[in-house]
């Protein structure tokens, strides 16, 4: 049984916390994506140090919001395993190639 000290300190870390790691997560993620290329979540762990876990979340997140889009399937550079790899969305002209 939780006390009511405990339960606020989960309340906190979901409220708070939380929600400020998410946003520096998609930073570091979108910081380090080149317009132009895809990348699987191992070559995202590579580049980013984060596990492939936290990246699927924050890559569904930022997929949902708009902010990267999943590319033609191909296989991955480091496991080769076939994967939907995830890019920055195409615009313009390059939509067209």
């Amino acid at each position: 049984m939780r006390i009511t000290q405990a339960e606020t300190a989960i309340d906190c870390w979901h409220g708070h916390v939380v929600p400020n790691l998410a946003h520096g997560q998609y930073e570091t993620i979108l910081s380090v994506m080149r317009e132009g290329c895809d990348y699987s979540l191992t070559e995202l762990a590579e580049l980013t140090g984060m596990r492939n876990s936290t990246l699927s979340a924050r890559c569904n997140e930022l997929r949902a919001a708009g902010r990267i889009e999943h590319g033609p399937k191909r296989r991955c550079s480091i496991t080769r395993i076939t994967i939907a790899p995830n890019r920055l969305p195409v615009r313009g002209q390059m939509r067209l190639i």
